[in-house]
């Protein structure tokens, strides 16, 4: 496929070392096809991608980061097909994790809300941090304040937005996710 970058000022950061085929965007997976194969990378002023090890987007995966935003990733993540992944403040996704195709990880609510009781503005933005050995099912929407413990999986079409605690080997499903089955591991073999 084809990736258009729109690389302000943004950065690219190898803190420990970089290598060919490290980071891979805009590659056929062999998954389901995407609508678009346009591979979509925007970063805005003073934003960051920082990779801690492999990476690799598949085909019409969405990647913005706006102004002073980090996403970070640490070794083996891969992102599927259609992947939407959109910053204002901080993401995470740990090692060894996979999103799958359609889903979408988003740090803001992209606009200001004003409680008319209190007359408090709250935060746009937060953060999302995804654990080590995390397995995102296909559709998952994960939202502003997430935090994933390392070793879940995540059920299709789930909606995440809050911190889910240091449980491993947890199952979250729902809208809004809750965690559904205890003492489970993904088998990759």
């Amino acid at each position: 496929g084809t990736v258009w970058m729109d690389l302000l000022s943004g950065k690219i950061i190898f803190p420990d070392k970089c290598y060919k085929g490290m980071i891979r965007i805009g590659k056929d997976l062999g998954h389901f096809s995407s609508a678009s194969n346009k591979t979509h990378l925007f970063l805005a002023d003073n934003s960051k991608m920082i990779f801690h090890g492999k990476a690799s987007f598949a085909k019409g995966c969405s990647i913005r980061l706006t102004h002073n935003a980090v996403f970070e990733s640490f070794g083996n993540t891969r992102f599927g097909d259609d992947v939407r992944i959109m910053a204002e403040n901080y993401i995470c996704i740990g090692e060894n994790s996979g999103i799958t195709f359609g889903c979408q990880i988003i740090d803001t609510n992209f606009h200001y809300i004003l409680d008319l009781e209190t007359s408090s503005i709250n935060r746009k933005a937060g953060k999302v941090i995804i654990g080590a050995n995390n397995w995102i099912g296909n559709r998952a929407s994960i939202m502003k304040n997430t935090v994933t413990p390392d070793w879940c999986i995540v059920g299709s079409g789930s909606l995440l937005n809050k911190n889910y605690g240091d449980e491993s080997f947890i199952i979250l499903a729902g809208t809004p996710a809750k965690i559904v089955k205890r003492n489970k591991k993904r088998i990759y073999d």
